[in-house]
Formats: C-alpha cells, structure tokens, sequence
C-alpha cells in the first residue's frame, strides 16, 4: 500500500522572504519508507527537490533556505517505500512575502549651494527587491515646504527643485521617501 502522509506542513502560512522554512510531514507505512521529498515549486515556475530526513519515527523534516521569489508557492510531498509504492498527491501551499523596505542612497544635490532662483538637481538610488511604487521627496526650509514626485531613470530618482526670488532665502533640507508596492516605506534622515 501506498505512504500515509498527514500532519503536512507549512500549509497557507505566510513567511518573510529569506526566512528558513521548515517542511514536516508525518509518514506511515505497512513496510518502511524509503525515502520522502519535497518538490516545491517557486513562484517563477522553477522547482527545487528537497529531501526530508527523519526525526523521530514517523517524523520526515527539513529546512527550505531558497525563499528569495515573492510570491505564492507550490510543495508536493513525494514518500516512497522500499516496495516502490509512491504517494505523491499531497499538495499544500505557502507564501513568501516582502519583508524588507526601500533602500535609498546616493542623495545628492546639484549644485549644491545657489542663489534665489536657481535650480537644483534633487536625486537618489532606490533599490528594491519588489517593485516601487512610488519616490517622492519633502523639501523644507524657511517658509513653505513642497512635495515632489521623483522620476526613475534606471534606479535613480530624481526632481528639480525651483527656487524663484520669492522663495526664503535660508538652508533647505530634501528628505526622500520610497515606498514599494509592498506598502513598505523608507526615508532619508
């Protein structure tokens, strides 16, 4: 006769991408397992095999150390017997979600001193492991602050800032914010 497999997990936890997982499943047999493995199929459409040691009796685990793709995940168990009866119809799922925000480098300004009226140049590197959403940043100073949306250009936002002979005279400080379509966000300090 076929495996037995049940206590299977994970099934439909979410995990942060790049967190160890941990695959358990509860094997049983009438003669002994031979072996038992994972197939888990990642969001992109590649599949990793893994196999799962044994623990206790009918205990089989293992860590999943690859989760880097965000996104919905498929893990077929596969157990064989050393009668060469396979059971490969359990199938679970999980996800792997974005844990990590934006990461903003690089602002700089150009130039980085100048009169009133002048134009400056307001740019930073935002880097992330999801998509962006949006980059933005919050110029304040003497008078009224302004918000700018940045535009991309291969991984580098930037906006221009126009002062004009009404705009106070003073230091003005760009704080850039970043924000994935994770909801994540990061500023500058």
């Amino acid at each position: 006769s076929l495996p037995g497999l049940t206590n299977l997990s994970p099934s439909g936890v979410a995990f942060n991408q790049r967190q160890d997982i941990n695959i358990t499943a509860n094997v049983t047999d009438n003669t002994n397992v031979s072996v038992v493995r994972a197939n888990i199929t990642q969001p992109a459409g590649d599949s990793v095999i893994v196999t799962l040691i044994q623990s206790s009796t009918d205990i089989f685990n293992a860590t999943y150390a690859d989760a880097d793709q965000l996104g919905n995940y498929t893990l077929q168990y596969l157990a064989n017997d050393t009668s060469d009866n396979v059971n490969d119809s359990s199938i679970i799922y999980f996800r792997v979600n974005d844990s990590h925000a934006p990461n903003v480098t690089s602002v700089a300004s150009a130039p980085t001193t100048g009169d009133q009226g002048a134009t400056f140049n307001i740019s930073a590197v935002v880097i992330d492991n999801a998509n962006i959403s949006q980059v933005f940043m919050n110029i304040t100073g003497p008078g009224t602050g302004v918000y700018l949306q940045m535009r991309n250009v291969s991984s580098t936002y930037n906006e221009l800032f126009n002062t004009t002979t009404s705009t106070a005279a003073g230091i003005w400080t760009a704080t850039i914010y970043a924000n994935d379509t994770s909801g994540l966000i990061n500023r500058t300090a």
